[in-house]
């Protein structure tokens, strides 16, 4: 789901027993938004993204700070470039938010593959970008793909 206090209640019910957060998705961009970086969906205004973040702000910070060491963020985001494909932006490269990021990058894609196969159980909730739109598939097809690769136990 959208909603950060679905996905922060998953983390909160999980703690004790999870060792790494592998985050994507509008759940990834708010603790990337928490974590100092300017990123969001609608680059003219408020929308969603920004309603869950000025709900949650409080919350989001403090799960970070309490357990930052096991949240793993996106180190690069995708976003749709000027001539309509697939284009991609480092998380530290990005100074104001500018474009809607719609998927986790190629980067990130490939830094969540070994965790995830070296994982004896898999958690998966929510797509890590808009799957629906195969320019946007590929962080979500990369972890499925990482989790096929293993003999892990996992809920999608």
């Amino acid at each position: 789901g959208t909603k950060a206090t679905d996905v922060i209640g998953v983390m909160d019910a999980l703690d004790d027993r999870v060792d790494r957060f592998l985050l994507g998705g509008v759940a990834g961009e708010l603790f990337l938004r928490a974590a100092g970086h300017p990123v969001g969906h609608d680059v003219g205004g408020m929308d969603l993204f920004d309603e869950q973040w000025e709900a949650n702000r409080e919350l989001i910070e403090s799960v970070l700070d309490e357990r930052g060491d096991a949240i793993h963020l996106a180190t690069d985001l995708a976003y749709e470039g000027p001539d309509g494909d697939r284009a991609e932006v480092a998380v530290d490269d990005i100074d104001e938010k500018t474009e809607g990021y719609l998927d986790v990058g190629s980067e990130t894609v490939a830094a969540y593959g070994p965790p995830i196969r070296e994982s004896d159980a898999v958690f998966v909730k929510g797509a890590l970008g808009v799957f629906e739109d195969e320019r946007f598939a590929d962080g979500t097809v990369g972890v499925l793909e990482a989790i096929a690769e293993t003999d892990c136990f996992s809920v999608v």
